[in-house]
């Protein structure tokens, strides 16, 4: 159980929205104890999920948050091989010491989910990417952790 304090949620916040993008849609539900900041303010994500009592700014300092996309397929990103290749080529070129790994998993909500961590020796978090290929779209939401909260963590992408 999750005991909201609706005094001090803000207007934008919630445990559960739609995002949109064009005619692609997805709901969300944010894990427990954190809200979803329904502001889609920012150019490269619809959505943000952090601990309740933070804001976005806050969250981002911490390392400890969420961002959900929605890509839609077009002429540029025809498929989700051309999206997981345009964005290993945009990390290596912004983060060459990189490293990247990717796993499949099949659940029962999806056909298949495929996770992608990023790693770096020289940072103290991980972003761990879960992705799901729809036939128009592309729905993706990336854990930025630092390292010691993993484990905690990384049940948020659920």
């Amino acid at each position: 159980m999750d005991i909201l304090d609706y005094e001090t949620i803000k207007q934008s916040d919630g445990i559960g929205v739609i995002i949109q993008n064009g005619k692609c849609s997805a709901l969300i539900t944010a894990p427990f104890s954190w809200i979803i900041d329904k502001e889609r303010n920012h150019p490269d994500f619809l959505a943000a999920i952090y601990q309740r009592n933070l804001n976005l700014k806050s969250a981002y300092e911490k390392r400890e948050w969420i961002y959900v996309n929605i890509i839609v397929k077009s002429k540029n990103i025809c498929s989700f091989d051309d999206f997981i290749l345009d964005q290993a080529n945009h990390i290596k070129r912004e983060f060459p010491d990189s490293k990247i790994k990717y796993d499949t998993r099949n659940f029962e909500k999806a056909q298949k989910i495929i996770y992608r961590e990023i790693t770096n020796e020289n940072k103290s978090h991980r972003a761990i990417t879960g992705f799901i290929d729809f036939d128009n779209f592309i729905f993706y939401e990336a854990l930025i952790t630092p390292s010691e909260f993993f484990n905690k963590n990384i049940r948020k992408l659920d």
